[in-house]
C-alpha cells in the first residue's frame, strides 16, 4: 500500500459470499470518504466457478489491477489463491483460506485437486506477508455457522493489514446495513474473529 491507493483482489468460488464482501468494503470507503472502484469478474458462479473482484480505494482512475500491482490478495478458497499469484509482488500480502473447494470434476473422479500443501508450500514462498486461516475450523470451533466464514476472511485483512484504510468501525457499522438483522451478532463476531486469528499468525 503507497498511501496514495491500495489495490485489493479477492478471489473464491461462487457462493462463497465474495460479492457481499465487495460490496461491504466499497461503501466502507465511502463512507470513509474515500474514493474507490470496483470490478468484478463471473465465471459459472452458480455453479462454484471462480470469481474475482477487484477494489481499489484512494486516488484512483481505473478499477483495474495488472499483473504484480495487487497490495492484497484475499483467498476464499487455496487453489484460487495460487491462480492468482501473478497479481501479486514480493511486497503483496496474501491472506488465504487453507479449505478447499472441491469442483464437480473433482468429485466426479474426472479430475484431482492439487496437493493442498504443496500448494501452501508455493504460497508461503512468495509473497511478503501470507496468512492461512482455517475458517471452517474457525467456525466450528466458535459456534458459528460456515456461512459466516466470509466474514472471518474479512476480518483477517484488518488483522493483517494494520494500515489499512479504513476502519474496523466502519466496517462494522456497514456489515450491520448489508446482512439481516437476526445474523448480524454472528457475522460481527466472525469479524472480530478474523481479526483476532489473522495477527496471531501475522
Amino acid at each position: 500500500m503507497t498511501g496514495e491507493c491500495t489495490n485489493l483482489v479477492i478471489v473464491g468460488v461462487g457462493g462463497q459470499g465474495i460479492i457481499l464482501l465487495t460490496r461491504i468494503l466499497g461503501e466502507t470507503a465511502l463512507d470513509s470518504n474515500l474514493n474507490v472502484m470496483e470490478s468484478e469478474i463471473h465465471g459459472m458462479a452458480q455453479r462454484g466457478g471462480q470469481v474475482m473482484s477487484t477494489i481499489r480505494i484512494g486516488d484512483v482512475h481505473s478499477p483495474m489491477i495488472g499483473e504484480g500491482e495487487a497490495d492484497i490478495i484475499l483467498g476464499m478458497e487455496p487453489v484460487e489463491t495460487y491462480r492468482h499469484l501473478n497479481m501479486a509482488s514480493k511486497n503483496t500480502t496474501v491472506v488465504t483460506s487453507t479449505n478447499p473447494v472441491y469442483p464437480f470434476t473433482v468429485t466426479s473422479g474426472d479430475e484431482e485437486y492439487p496437493n493442498l500443501e504443496d500448494l501452501l508450500s508455493i504460497l508461503s514462498a512468495y509473497p511478503k506477508k501470507l496468512i492461512k486461516l482455517d475458517a471452517e475450523k474457525i467456525t466450528l470451533d466458535s459456534g458459528l455457522p460456515n456461512i459466516v466464514s466470509n466474514m472471518i476472511m474479512l476480518g483477517a485483512i484488518l488483522g493483517a493489514c494494520p494500515d489499512f484504510p479504513v476502519s474496523y468501525e466502519t466496517i462494522k457499522e456497514t456489515i450491520k446495513q448489508n446482512v439481516p438483522i437476526k445474523y448480524v451478532d454472528e457475522n460481527i463476531k466472525a469479524f472480530e474473529l478474523g481479526i483476532t486469528e489473522a495477527k496471531k499468525h501475522s
